[in-house]
């Protein structure tokens, strides 16, 4: 071989080798992200509060692509009642598009699963379980929010703003959100 041949060739494979390696699957590249969602659309289809959890589990290296909201099945003035028959629903994929990404950031396994620890335990609720003011689609996200370290709080006159509360959680957490790589979609009014 030439001798002006070895050097480009040494290049040529050192870059295939380097395109494979970034090409295939790593632990060190997955990731899952939650995004915390509200939805200002009419009244009639709840939740109007709502995350998604979309990536790849670093330790398993599973897809993940779940949705949860908190919501009653049956929308109405009925509601502002009392206590109603709730659940925790799978938020389709054409009501997320409608919706308002907030923010979202990185989660290790550990926060999906207290993340998922969250929603079952919603999911288990004694049925009725859904109040208006006091355990809602806000409420239930701020509770995931707390999991994840997020100062959570929730402001009476927030508990039935979810736009507002996520904006609120937002402006609250802004340096938690950057030391985690959080990515913010909207500017926190």
């Amino acid at each position: 071989m030439r001798m002006w041949m070895k050097p480009a060739l040494s290049a040529i494979v050192g870059v295939l080798i380097g395109a494979i390696v970034a090409l295939s699957p790593s632990p060190a590249l997955a990731v899952v992200r939650i995004t915390f969602y509200s939805h200002d659309g009419n009244g009639l289809y709840f939740p109007h509060a709502f995350v998604t959890l979309r990536g790849v589990d670093d330790r398993s290296g599973r897809s993940v692509d779940l949705s949860y909201g908190f919501t009653t099945p049956h929308a109405g003035p009925h509601v502002l009642s009392g206590p109603v028959t709730g659940v925790l629903e799978l938020v389709q994929p054409d009501y997320i598009a409608h919706s308002t990404p907030h923010f979202s950031m990185p989660l290790s396994s550990a926060q999906v699963a207290g993340v998922i620890a969250v929603a079952e335990r919603w999911r288990r609720l004694p049925q009725p379980s859904y109040e208006l003011w006091s355990q809602n689609c806000v409420v239930f996200v701020a509770q995931i929010a707390a999991r994840l370290g997020l100062a959570a709080d929730l402001p009476s006159e927030l508990v039935i703003k979810p736009s507002g509360f996520l904006d609120y959680l937002t402006r609250n957490n802004l340096q938690r959100l950057g030391a985690r790589g959080a990515r913010l979609h909207r500017a926190a009014d």
